[in-house]
């Protein structure tokens, strides 16, 4: 919740300065702006990394696949019979030779062309693979013999590797029998990269599960891996899993050569991984430096598109510390003529505070003429009124002295005709010495007793009011300031007299005199009356103002008493002020110690 503070202004949260709203717009666009670029940045790259990785996937899983169901026949389907009869010898044939072996064996040497003696069909081996062939045990042959036959191995003894494959004769004895690594064998072909998992799944049981790790050796995966990669679908999708102790893989199943069978294989997305996260940290690195850069460049702009804003503001403040509330006012503060284009909009608004100062002028030049107007008649007026109003006194005066010569009705009217002159003679003056202190017609300025004027005053006071109970306190050094010493003494009567004529017979009158400390002095006049309404005690200096609201007067007060008193003290560089309540009202007046008044306007 926002108060208000006694000076006026809000006490809360202080708001944010255009600048601040600015930057922080353009910012929150930046920002909004790179993390958009870096997201769809990333998605990006990470699926083509991923789709890369699919096709590195497929090329493994065909592998697999080839080394599951074995490589195909080299020679064809075998010959028909009608290619089976003897064929003559053609050019360029051998015959065959036989001749001792190694170790006392006989060996035939067939020719590149020639068929083994005694037979009209090709010999079964030449039907086997290659890796048939290598697992046969070469025996002693005779001449027509056929060749034994080796027997094919299975599918799944291809994968396993040439560990379980047998060949066609026992092993000789003292030969160590092969021992296999975790894993499909196809995990240990050429072009397998580190890292790739394989597994061939029987049914839900997993025969063959392992890891090829980066020294080219398999490795075992744990229980909780294998029940994983047990479950995956042979739909041949490539999904993305996590798996225990290995972190998040790419694998792919596929049904295998075999009822029942399927071949898993998996890629480690690791790199992917490494490298999504390297580009995010160089999009933050460069995101970081541009903001930086933003922020910069940002202020610099800001800065310089508000400079003309900031004039425009120095302007408002100078004219607003000139004193506009009296005399001839002057305006000659405007706003460049750069700073008003109406083309901009800082220009308009340069443009629209200088037609503004325009009209403040005219009118302040307009207040004045009234003004001066005014009191070049008041003053007129009072001065022509006083030789008219000095001829009326002097008569009545002479009147009075036969008063005994004229009917008594004659002299009493006489008699009020004489007051009312002498009244409306103060009037005059009033309004006379108002009229000067307006126009700025300097005052006296030569030392001034204070503590003797005050005395005065106050016997005089005590004189004209009987009735109410005067008291002073003055200092026990006089106090000297420099001044006018009759307007400074009709400051105080005045004061005093508005005490004695708006309280009671019995009411205490306290004049002090005292020195601020700070190089002046203060006058104060208390009395313990009723009080002023709290609604009077704001133009309680203005001129006319009464406290009774019929303007009687039969107290002869012209209600300019406290206007001559506000005015006078203003003329010395001073100033009065009035606090009130019942039974304590108190007016103090702070004048200079030293020093000239201030400057006429």
């Amino acid at each position: 919740m926002i108060t208000a503070a006694p000076s006026g202004r809000p006490v809360g949260p202080r708001p944010w300065s255009l600048r601040a709203r600015l930057l922080a717009g353009q910012l929150l666009l930046l920002v909004t702006v790179v993390i958009g670029i870096g997201v769809a940045t990333e998605l990006a790259l990470q699926q083509f990394l991923v789709d890369q990785l699919d096709g590195q996937l497929a090329g493994a899983q065909n592998r697999a696949q080839m080394a599951v169901s074995g490589p195909p026949p080299f020679f064809g389907p075998p010959p028909s019979d009608a290619d089976s009869g003897p064929q003559p010898p053609g050019p360029g044939s051998v015959t065959p030779r036989s001749g001792p072996g190694p170790h006392g064996t006989h060996v035939t040497h067939p020719g590149p062309h020639a068929t083994p003696p005694g037979s009209g069909a090709q010999p079964p081996a030449l039907a086997q693979s290659p890796s048939t062939a290598r697992t046969s045990t070469a025996t002693p042959q005779h001449t027509g013999a056929q060749p034994p036959t080796a027997a094919q191995p299975p599918a799944s003894a291809l994968a396993q590797g040439p560990a379980a494959t047998t060949t066609g004769t026992p092993q000789a004895s003292g030969t160590a029998t092969p021992t296999s690594s975790p894993g499909p064998e196809f995990l240990s072909r050429p072009g397998v990269p580190p890292d790739e998992i394989g597994a061939i799944i029987e049914g839900r049981t997993i025969t063959a599960v392992g890891k090829l790790g980066s020294d080219g050796n398999r490795t075992a995966l744990s229980d909780t891996a294998e029940r994983q990669l047990a479950a995956v679908s042979a739909d041949g999708r490539s999904r993305t899993m996590s798996l225990d102790g290995l972190g998040r893989y790419r694998v792919v199943a596929e049904p295998g050569p075999d009822d029942g069978q399927t071949v898993l294989t998996g890629l480690s997305m690791a790199p992917v991984d490494a490298t999504l996260l390297r580009v995010l940290m160089v999009l933050g690195i460069v995101a970081a430096i541009v903001l930086l850069i933003a922020i910069t460049v940002g202020i610099t702009l800001i800065r310089r598109a508000l400079a003309p804003l900031d004039r425009v503001a120095a302007t408002a403040y100078r004219v607003a510390d000139l004193p506009l509330d009296h005399g001839e006012v002057e305006l000659p503060v405007r706003v460049p003529a750069d700073d008003a284009d109406p083309r901009t909009e800082v220009g308009r608004l340069g443009a629209a505070v200088n037609r503004m100062l325009d009209n403040i002028t005219g009118a302040l030049s307009a207040r004045y003429a009234s003004e001066t107007r005014v009191r070049r008649f008041v003053a007129d007026a009072s001065h022509e009124l006083r030789t008219p109003l000095a001829a009326i006194r002097g008569y009545t005066e002479l009147a009075q002295r036969n008063s005994d010569a004229v009917p008594p009705a004659v002299a009493d009217a006489m008699g009020r005709v004489d007051a009312a002159a002498i009244r409306m003679s103060g009037l005059v003056e009033d309004l006379l010495l108002l009229a000067r202190l307006d126009s700025g017609r300097p005052l006296e300025h030569e030392p001034v007793d204070l503590t003797r004027i005050t005395a005065d005053a106050v016997t005089d006071a005590h004189i004209a009011g009987a009735d109410h109970q005067w008291e002073m306190n003055l200092p026990d050094e006089p106090i000297e300031i420099t001044g006018d010493a009759a307007r400074l003494h009709q400051v105080l009567a005045n004061l005093l007299t508005n005490a004695r004529v708006h309280t009671g017979p019995g009411t205490v009158v306290t004049t002090a005199l005292e020195s601020d400390g700070a190089g002046g002095v203060r006058w104060q006049v208390r009395d313990t009356g009723p009080g002023i309404p709290a609604e009077l005690v704001p133009e309680i200096f203005e001129r006319f103002a009464r406290g009774d609201s019929s303007r009687s007067r039969h107290t002869g007060s012209t209600g300019l008493g406290l206007a001559i008193a506000s005015a006078v003290v203003r003329a010395h560089g001073g100033d009065i002020t009035v606090t009130s309540e019942p039974g304590d009202t108190v007016f103090t007046v702070h004048l200079p110690q030293a020093g000239d008044p201030p400057e006429s306007s």
